[in-house]
Protein backbone atom coordinates (compact mmCIF):
# COMPACT_ATOMS: atom_id res chain seq x y z
CA UNK A 1 0.00 0.00 0.00
CA UNK A 2 1.19 3.34 -0.34
CA UNK A 3 1.45 3.97 3.54
CA UNK A 4 3.92 1.49 3.56
CA UNK A 5 5.98 2.21 0.60
CA UNK A 6 5.85 5.81 2.20
CA UNK A 7 7.17 4.63 5.46
CA UNK A 8 9.72 2.65 3.53
CA UNK A 9 11.73 5.38 1.73
CA UNK A 10 11.07 7.72 4.48
CA UNK A 11 13.67 5.16 6.34
CA UNK A 12 15.81 4.60 4.09
CA UNK A 13 18.03 8.08 3.99
CA UNK A 14 18.50 7.54 8.64
CA UNK A 15 19.52 4.01 7.83
CA UNK A 16 22.20 5.10 5.04
CA UNK A 17 23.12 7.28 7.56
CA UNK A 18 23.41 4.79 10.69
CA UNK A 19 25.47 2.93 8.14
CA UNK A 20 28.04 5.20 7.07
CA UNK A 21 28.31 6.23 11.20
CA UNK A 22 29.27 2.81 11.81
CA UNK A 23 32.35 3.38 9.47
CA UNK A 24 31.39 -1.05 8.35
CA UNK A 25 32.98 -1.87 4.98
CA UNK A 26 31.37 -5.14 5.34
CA UNK A 27 27.88 -3.71 5.84
CA UNK A 28 29.16 -1.04 3.20
CA UNK A 29 29.80 -4.00 0.61
CA UNK A 30 26.68 -5.98 1.65
CA UNK A 31 24.39 -2.68 0.78
CA UNK A 32 26.10 -3.22 -2.79
CA UNK A 33 25.37 -6.31 -2.72
CA UNK A 34 21.52 -5.82 -2.25
CA UNK A 35 21.51 -2.79 -4.22
CA UNK A 36 22.26 -4.81 -7.15
CA UNK A 37 19.74 -7.15 -6.87
CA UNK A 38 17.41 -4.46 -6.76
CA UNK A 39 18.68 -2.85 -9.95
CA UNK A 40 18.94 -6.67 -11.84
CA UNK A 41 15.22 -6.85 -11.12
CA UNK A 42 13.73 -2.96 -11.27
CA UNK A 43 11.76 -1.70 -15.15
CA UNK A 44 12.97 1.39 -14.51
CA UNK A 45 17.04 0.94 -14.62
CA UNK A 46 18.14 4.82 -16.04
CA UNK A 47 15.56 6.14 -12.96
CA UNK A 48 17.86 4.04 -10.57
CA UNK A 49 20.90 4.77 -11.57
CA UNK A 50 20.02 8.65 -11.37
CA UNK A 51 18.68 8.02 -7.79
CA UNK A 52 21.68 6.46 -6.82
CA UNK A 53 24.14 8.26 -8.38
CA UNK A 54 22.85 11.19 -6.36
CA UNK A 55 22.30 9.77 -3.65
CA UNK A 56 26.18 8.41 -3.42
CA UNK A 57 27.16 11.99 -4.06
CA UNK A 58 25.36 13.35 -1.46
CA UNK A 59 26.55 10.70 1.02
CA UNK A 60 29.88 11.15 -0.21
CA UNK A 61 29.83 15.60 0.18
CA UNK A 62 28.66 15.01 3.94
CA UNK A 63 31.55 12.52 5.25
CA UNK A 64 34.55 13.17 7.33
CA UNK A 65 37.47 12.50 6.44
CA UNK A 66 37.85 9.69 8.41
CA UNK A 67 34.64 8.23 7.12
CA UNK A 68 36.03 8.93 3.50
CA UNK A 69 39.58 7.36 4.14
CA UNK A 70 37.46 4.27 5.76
CA UNK A 71 35.79 3.08 2.88
CA UNK A 72 38.80 4.01 0.25
CA UNK A 73 40.61 1.47 2.32
CA UNK A 74 38.43 -0.67 0.55
CA UNK A 75 40.28 -0.42 -2.90
CA UNK A 76 43.65 -1.02 -0.38
CA UNK A 77 46.44 1.51 0.89
CA UNK A 78 45.25 5.20 0.91
CA UNK A 79 48.24 7.37 0.85
CA UNK A 80 45.69 9.88 2.66
CA UNK A 81 43.95 7.72 5.12
CA UNK A 82 45.28 7.42 8.90
CA UNK A 83 47.64 4.54 9.90
CA UNK A 84 44.74 2.29 11.34
CA UNK A 85 43.32 2.52 7.62
CA UNK A 86 46.09 2.13 5.27
CA UNK A 87 46.05 -1.22 3.39
CA UNK A 88 43.45 -2.79 5.88
CA UNK A 89 41.68 -4.74 2.60
CA UNK A 90 45.03 -6.12 1.98
CA UNK A 91 45.57 -7.12 5.58
CA UNK A 92 42.27 -8.49 5.36
CA UNK A 93 42.99 -10.87 2.63
CA UNK A 94 46.73 -11.48 3.83
CA UNK A 95 44.85 -13.06 7.03
CA UNK A 96 42.37 -15.23 5.02
CA UNK A 97 46.34 -16.89 3.69
CA UNK A 98 46.86 -17.60 7.48
CA UNK A 99 44.04 -18.91 8.30
CA UNK A 100 44.66 -21.55 5.90
CA UNK A 101 47.75 -22.65 7.60
CA UNK A 102 46.00 -23.03 10.83
CA UNK A 103 43.57 -25.31 8.60
CA UNK A 104 46.28 -27.24 7.70
CA UNK A 105 47.53 -27.96 11.06
CA UNK A 106 43.98 -29.91 11.69
CA UNK A 107 42.40 -30.32 7.88
CA UNK A 108 39.68 -33.04 8.68
CA UNK A 109 38.02 -32.31 11.89
CA UNK A 110 39.68 -28.76 12.11
CA UNK A 111 39.72 -27.12 16.30
CA UNK A 112 36.54 -27.35 17.20
CA UNK A 113 33.66 -24.74 16.92
CA UNK A 114 34.36 -21.04 18.43
CA UNK A 115 38.38 -21.88 18.51
CA UNK A 116 39.33 -19.69 15.47
CA UNK A 117 41.29 -17.50 17.86
CA UNK A 118 43.02 -19.97 20.28
CA UNK A 119 43.95 -22.12 16.94
CA UNK A 120 45.34 -18.89 15.93
CA UNK A 121 47.41 -18.17 18.71
CA UNK A 122 48.73 -21.78 18.89
CA UNK A 123 49.68 -22.19 15.22
CA UNK A 124 50.25 -18.42 14.38
CA UNK A 125 51.53 -16.32 17.38
CA UNK A 126 48.62 -14.01 17.77
CA UNK A 127 45.08 -14.04 19.20
CA UNK A 128 42.59 -13.25 15.90
CA UNK A 129 39.07 -14.45 15.50
CA UNK A 130 38.45 -15.20 11.73
CA UNK A 131 36.61 -12.80 9.78
CA UNK A 132 36.00 -14.76 7.07
CA UNK A 133 32.98 -17.59 7.42
CA UNK A 134 35.08 -19.83 5.24
CA UNK A 135 38.32 -19.82 6.46
CA UNK A 136 36.32 -19.76 9.86
CA UNK A 137 34.79 -23.39 8.92
CA UNK A 138 37.84 -24.62 7.41
CA UNK A 139 39.58 -23.16 11.02
CA UNK A 140 36.96 -24.75 12.94
CA UNK A 141 35.05 -27.81 11.77
CA UNK A 142 37.98 -28.67 8.84
CA UNK A 143 37.27 -30.13 5.61
CA UNK A 144 34.14 -32.53 6.69
CA UNK A 145 32.60 -29.75 8.22
CA UNK A 146 33.01 -26.90 5.96
CA UNK A 147 31.21 -29.83 3.11
CA UNK A 148 28.53 -29.91 5.28
CA UNK A 149 28.23 -26.41 5.65
CA UNK A 150 28.11 -25.80 2.07
CA UNK A 151 25.57 -28.77 0.95
CA UNK A 152 23.65 -26.81 3.55
CA UNK A 153 23.74 -23.36 1.47
CA UNK A 154 23.53 -25.65 -1.54
CA UNK A 155 20.10 -26.37 0.07
CA UNK A 156 18.84 -23.09 0.81
CA UNK A 157 19.82 -22.10 -3.04
CA UNK A 158 17.73 -25.29 -4.64
CA UNK A 159 14.79 -24.62 -1.85
CA UNK A 160 14.74 -21.15 -3.16
CA UNK A 161 14.88 -21.36 -7.10
CA UNK A 162 12.07 -24.32 -6.64
CA UNK A 163 9.89 -21.58 -4.66
CA UNK A 164 10.30 -18.98 -7.55
CA UNK A 165 9.44 -21.63 -10.02
CA UNK A 166 6.34 -22.84 -8.21
CA UNK A 167 5.19 -19.30 -7.79
CA UNK A 168 5.55 -18.50 -11.90
CA UNK A 169 4.70 -22.55 -12.78
CA UNK A 170 1.05 -21.10 -10.82
CA UNK A 171 0.86 -17.34 -12.03
CA UNK A 172 1.07 -18.57 -15.31
CA UNK A 173 -2.08 -21.24 -15.24
CA UNK A 174 -4.22 -18.42 -12.92
CA UNK A 175 -6.67 -16.63 -14.70
CA UNK A 176 -6.13 -13.75 -12.58
CA UNK A 177 -4.19 -12.44 -9.93
CA UNK A 178 -3.74 -13.60 -6.77
CA UNK A 179 -2.20 -11.22 -3.64
CA UNK A 180 -1.24 -14.20 -1.70
CA UNK A 181 0.54 -15.47 -4.35
CA UNK A 182 2.09 -11.67 -5.17
CA UNK A 183 3.29 -11.51 -1.37
CA UNK A 184 5.07 -14.92 -1.61
CA UNK A 185 6.41 -13.85 -4.59
CA UNK A 186 8.11 -11.05 -3.08
CA UNK A 187 8.76 -12.57 -0.46
CA UNK A 188 11.01 -15.10 -2.18
CA UNK A 189 12.52 -12.36 -4.23
CA UNK A 190 13.56 -10.90 -1.02
CA UNK A 191 14.98 -14.20 0.24
CA UNK A 192 17.14 -14.27 -3.27
CA UNK A 193 18.53 -11.23 -2.68
CA UNK A 194 19.53 -12.01 1.24
CA UNK A 195 21.01 -15.09 0.03
CA UNK A 196 23.26 -13.73 -2.27
CA UNK A 197 24.10 -10.77 0.54
CA UNK A 198 25.29 -13.31 2.84
CA UNK A 199 27.47 -14.76 0.44
CA UNK A 200 29.66 -11.49 -0.30
CA UNK A 201 29.08 -10.67 3.51
CA UNK A 202 30.44 -14.16 4.37
CA UNK A 203 33.99 -12.96 3.01
CA UNK A 204 33.94 -10.27 5.65
CA UNK A 205 32.53 -11.82 8.30
CA UNK A 206 32.04 -14.95 10.69
CA UNK A 207 29.55 -16.40 10.54
CA UNK A 208 29.02 -20.03 12.03
CA UNK A 209 27.58 -19.08 15.59
CA UNK A 210 25.85 -16.25 14.25
CA UNK A 211 22.09 -16.49 13.14
CA UNK A 212 22.40 -14.94 9.56
CA UNK A 213 22.48 -18.33 7.68
CA UNK A 214 20.24 -20.45 9.99
CA UNK A 215 17.37 -17.91 10.00
CA UNK A 216 17.76 -17.76 5.84
CA UNK A 217 17.10 -22.16 6.00
CA UNK A 218 14.57 -21.83 8.52
CA UNK A 219 12.35 -18.93 6.67
CA UNK A 220 13.38 -20.61 3.31
CA UNK A 221 11.56 -23.80 5.13
CA UNK A 222 8.66 -22.18 5.82
CA UNK A 223 7.99 -20.26 3.07
CA UNK A 224 8.10 -23.47 1.21
CA UNK A 225 5.68 -25.01 2.92
CA UNK A 226 3.48 -21.82 2.79
CA UNK A 227 3.67 -22.04 -1.01
CA UNK A 228 2.90 -25.24 -1.33
CA UNK A 229 -0.47 -25.48 0.82
CA UNK A 230 -1.25 -21.90 -1.23
CA UNK A 231 -1.17 -23.76 -3.95
CA UNK A 232 -2.99 -26.81 -3.25
CA UNK A 233 -6.05 -24.72 -2.30
CA UNK A 234 -5.69 -22.86 -5.63
CA UNK A 235 -5.58 -26.38 -6.99
CA UNK A 236 -8.77 -27.22 -5.21
CA UNK A 237 -10.81 -24.47 -5.99
CA UNK A 238 -10.60 -24.71 -10.02
CA UNK A 239 -13.44 -25.44 -11.93
CA UNK A 240 -13.79 -29.07 -12.88
CA UNK A 241 -14.21 -29.78 -16.32
CA UNK A 242 -17.23 -31.41 -17.79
Amino acid sequence: SGKWKLTYYSLIPPFLYALILTLSRSGFIALMVVVWQVFMRSKSKAFLVVILVIGASGAWLNMSDIQRARYLSLGGSDNSAPDAFKGSAKGRIDAWFSELDTFLYRPVVGHGVGTSAEASYHTRGTAVLSHNLYTELLVEVGGIGFILYMLFIKSIYLSLRANMRLIEAHEKQMPELDETLIFYRNLARTFVALFWMYVIFSFAQYGLREFNWYFLGGMTCLLSLQIKHHCSLLNAQKPVET
